[in-house]
């Protein structure tokens, strides 16, 4: 039986998600700390080392290892739907959360057709002098928290319209119980944290006593 992070269960607790995972030894310890979901980045390390930015042949090797009660999340920047179809089937993850948002909705729809197994996250960002809400803020993995305040609002509208949600941005473990409190009226279905347990800025590094803090926050909350 598959187990899904967001599918017919709108009113269950709370999960953690640690992001820019770059090593099988943070691996482990994440699920040994009972880390619900595993977030890994592609992209370009530009000579940088250690880097949470992985190739496709170490993220495919990465999502690999991570075992079957735990979620793999890759995180996704192309639009193109031959690229994303093949970097998916090649890669296998469980979630897939787009960081783009022109993706054409035509093509987002075949791509859950194709792939009807796979749960999709898809991110939302404003810049703050706009009009509408975000979810995570308009600076990604820089451990920039959002207005809560308008959070709450678009958290009360997928209430309203039954459509789980994830907070992200600036969490960490001194914050993400005050975080869940305030949105508790429709708790976010995962707190997704990157920087906030990281060893430093896009190393792939991650501080795994703050990643253990994190989780237990969680559980704390949850329980």
């Amino acid at each position: 039986m598959i187990m899904y992070l967001f599918r017919n269960c709108l009113n269950s607790q709370a999960k953690a998600k640690v992001c820019g995972l770059a090593r099988k030894a943070d691996i482990d310890d994440c699920i040994r700390l009972k880390v619900d979901a595993l977030g890994f980045l592609l992209g370009d390390a530009k000579g940088r080392y250690p880097t949470d930015k992985l190739t496709v042949d170490e993220a495919a090797d990465l999502v690999n290892y991570v075992n079957r009660r735990t979620k793999s999340v890759l995180l996704v920047k192309s639009i193109n739907a031959q690229e994303i179809t093949e970097l998916l089937k090649f890669i296998k993850p469980d979630v897939v959360q787009l960081q783009h948002e022109a993706l054409n909705p035509t093509v987002l729809a075949d791509l859950k057709e194709y792939f009807p197994s796979i749960e999709w996250i898809k991110t939302v960002k404003i810049q703050p002098d706009e009009q509408a809400i975000l979810l995570d803020s308009y600076k990604p993995g820089a451990g920039v928290s959002p207005d809560w305040v308008q959070c709450k609002i678009v958290a009360e509208y997928m209430k309203s319209q039954s459509i789980p949600y994830v907070l992200a941005g600036g969490l960490n473990p001194l914050n993400v119980t005050e975080a869940l409190r305030y949105f508790e009226s429709f708790t976010p279905r995962m707190v997704d944290v990157m920087s906030g347990v990281s060893t430093g800025r896009g190393t792939g590094i991650k501080d795994i006593s703050a990643v253990a803090k994190f989780v237990a926050a969680v559980h704390q909350f949850n329980s």
